[in-house]
């Protein structure tokens, strides 16, 4: 076998790696940025009654990037034929697939309801660029 041949054999195994390592990485730093929203709004009783939400949804969400992410890295593996430009086109859709699902699980999540120390449907430190945006009902 060529060194080149061999090279490509490898190269679906080092996808699935890295999109795993990727997935888990954004589907918890998603999940961590709702649960401290929890906190901070003081959701639920001693700020366990969306735990198990977050725990549920989880695996789901590693699937989802995960699924994504080899998607991606299948697609720019077989139509980029320079390493370079394959590299940054996986970067870039990793990217990509990243922004996506996180944005749509935040516009999913269900964040806080107004109370009195989320105004506004989410804490205070919540970028205003993120959804929901809510806007201060009179």
């Amino acid at each position: 076998m060529s060194q080149e041949h061999t090279r490509q054999k490898l190269l679906p195994g080092r996808h699935l790696l890295a999109a795993l390592i990727l997935a888990v990485s954004a589907s918890c730093a998603g999940s961590s940025v709702v649960a401290r929203a929890y906190a901070a709004c003081d959701v639920g009783v001693n700020a366990t009654a969306n735990a198990f939400g977050l725990v549920a949804l989880l695996p789901v969400l590693v699937i989802a990037h995960g699924a994504a992410l080899v998607g991606a890295y299948t697609v720019t593996g077989r139509w980029v034929a320079s390493p370079v430009l394959r590299a940054g086109a996986a970067a870039l859709a990793t990217v990509v697939v990243v922004v996506v699902l996180s944005w749509a699980y935040f516009a999913l999540a269900g964040l806080p309801l107004q109370n009195a120390l989320c105004p506004t449907g989410e804490p205070l430190w919540w970028p205003h660029w993120l959804p929901p945006s809510h806007d201060v009902y009179p």
